[in-house]
């Protein structure tokens, strides 16, 4: 066994490592490549925890299955390791290889291991193996564990399998487990199966058990087994005495929408008109519990029904709560009528909630219609509270019309709050076919002494199609002090990028910034440049940085598949 004092391994070989196993992760390199080190580099795995994930996943990707003799012997040999750690990465490893021996070994672990933390790694690695033996060990473990650590981690590995012949040994189980926790895991993964066979047992559970939170848990399995599930969540609705359960139901029913079309039904539209809208409807009207009503005004808002907006608001007039009337006002985002824009400006206006009206004011720039703009006007070149101020520039800027560009451009100039000047810088990048807009952006990002507002320029820039903008950015990512800036530039050119850049990306493969250096391999990637090659071959040789390493052997994967390069 290798000692960390006395065989530590150095920073060029620690590189060396991860490099080499990056490659065989991202299949740039055959697998004859490492086969002469394959043992060495198992070794070191077992010592030193911070390589231990890159032998997972080069094991991940099939390479290292060829090296299957060799790996296995020391891998089932630490597993007898006194240290719970070592026989923790073992099994982490030993999860990649799906043989008998592997898989009995493992499953011993999950039994007998003295350490909670391994038996619940052993599940884990028990689900990767994805065998009938493996299920049977989990269920297994699960009815006879003591430790709800453990029962938790079999029970997030069943979650996976997704299997209905679990029904019946997931159902003993639920009415054996004491422990209020785990019975609501169970209750989540028998849902999951959406089998209409345990509506009896959730039934049971919602109308008789003492724990809410599981009532809770099982009206929400419910609602994925069955349509049946309607008369009891109206019912818990209307009757119900805990308001968790009245919020729940009023959630659940929301998803009663044929729009869930991954659902085993598509729900009749006259059960969802004549009963479940109307029942939340009454609930967001009628409720006495603020939990309730802002869940009832949340299921309604996902209809997005256009005959919901009187309701909405008569509520916005009448509710005292603060978050009931900001969802509403949120709805109208995407519920778009005369009324609806009226009811916001009303709320910009007057609503007692400075929250809502700035909501109110931002929703406005969605509605696009003109009767709004006055109102965005007024505040955002007003004295009103800086919250407010921001809402109207931000809603300003969608309606995305050269006749705010003065107002913008004064902002930025003259304004004293950095949150509106940033908002200002923001609106300009909706009008990208403006070449007013991409003048004031361009010298934002080449004079302003702020790095923020340089960074908020090159984000917006991003939008610009346009060779001017390009060029700014590719300046002010090879010159600007601030690797914020800098970062910003290169992912706005990675949006449009181009094979005339490749000489510059170049150049910025050797930004002080690793991020940087990232997004430019990156992008190399993707423009296919053959004359790159050399450039990215001496990041992975050269660089310091695990994930720029990593970047430039996935650039070079991509250009190797569309090249046909060996």
């Amino acid at each position: 066994m290798l000692s960390n004092s006395s065989q530590a391994i150095d920073d060029t070989i620690f590189y060396q490592f991860r490099t080499r196993f990056s490659a065989m992760y991202h299949t740039v390199v055959e697998p004859s490549y490492v086969d002469d080190q394959i043992t060495h580099w198992v070794k070191l795995y077992l010592n030193y925890p911070y390589l231990r994930s890159l032998l997972i996943e080069a094991s991940d990707s099939n390479k290292i299955l060829t090296f299957q003799d060799q790996v296995l012997s020391p891998l089932l040999s630490h597993l007898a390791q006194e240290n719970a750690e070592e026989r923790y990465a073992a099994i982490n490893a030993l999860a990649c290889f799906k043989t008998d021996i592997t898989t009995l070994a493992i499953i011993n672990c999950l039994e007998t291991d003295e350490s909670s933390w391994v038996r619940r790694t052993a599940a884990s690695a028990l689900f990767k193996h994805q065998s009938k033996v493996a299920m049977t060990a989990l269920i297994k473990a699960l009815q006879q564990a003591e430790d709800e650590n453990i029962q938790w981690g079999v029970i997030d590995e069943l979650r996976k399998f997704k299997h209905k012949y679990l029904l019946n040994d997931l159902t003993d189980a639920l009415k054996k487990q004491p422990i209020d926790s785990v019975r609501q895991q169970l209750i989540k993964i028998l849902g999951e199966l959406r089998c209409r066979k345990i509506v009896p047992i959730l039934v049971g559970i919602i109308e008789q058990d003492s724990n809410i939170l599981t009532r809770k848990t099982a009206m929400q399995a419910l609602e994925m087994c069955s349509q049946t599930a309607i008369p009891l969540l109206l019912h818990s609705l209307e009757s119900d005495a805990s308001e968790l359960i009245r919020e729940t139901a009023a959630r659940v029913l929301s998803n009663y929408n044929h729009t869930f079309c991954d659902y085993p039904y598509v729900l009749n539209a006259s059960v969802r008109n004549q009963q479940i809208i109307p029942a939340l409807q009454k609930a967001l009207t009628q409720d006495k519990s603020e939990l309730v009503r802002r869940a009832a005004a949340s299921s309604l808002f996902s209809f997005k029904k256009i005959s919901l907006v009187p309701l909405f608001i008569e509520c916005l007039q009448q509710d005292d709560s603060d978050m009931v009337r900001d969802i509403i006002v949120g709805s109208f985002r995407y519920i778009k009528t005369e009324a609806s824009t009226q009811a916001l400006i009303k709320v910009a206006q007057q609503d007692k909630a400075i929250r809502v009206r700035a909501r109110a004011l931002a929703i406005l720039g969605y509605s696009q219609r003109t009767p709004a703009i006055p109102l965005l006007r007024q505040i955002a070149e007003g004295q009103d509270e800086n919250i407010l101020r921001h809402a109207s520039i931000l809603g300003l800027g969608r309606f995305a019309d050269e006749q705010f560009i003065p107002l913008f451009k004064k902002i930025i100039e003259t304004d004293k709050t950095q949150k509106l000047k940033i908002a200002a810088i923001s609106g300009l990048s909706y009008l990208t076919d403006s070449q007013k807009s991409l003048s004031i952006l361009i010298k934002v990002l080449k004079t302003h002494k702020n790095f923020q507002y340089r960074f908020e320029a090159a984000e917006s820039l991003s939008f610009f199609n346009d060779k001017r903008a390009i060029n700014a950015l590719i300046d002010k990512v090879r010159t600007d002090p601030n690797e914020w800036v800098r970062r910003a530039s290169i992912n706005a050119l990675a949006k449009q990028p181009d094979n005339k850049m490749a000489p510059v990306l170049i150049e910025i493969l050797t930004d002080q910034d690793s991020l940087v250096r990232s997004i430019t391999a990156n992008i190399l990637g993707d423009l296919n440049a053959k004359n790159t090659v050399n450039s990215l071959i001496n990041r992975i040789k050269n660089d310091k940085d695990f994930f720029v390493q990593e970047a430039a052997v996935c650039a070079l994967n991509k250009i190797a598949r569309k090249s046909h390069i060996s």
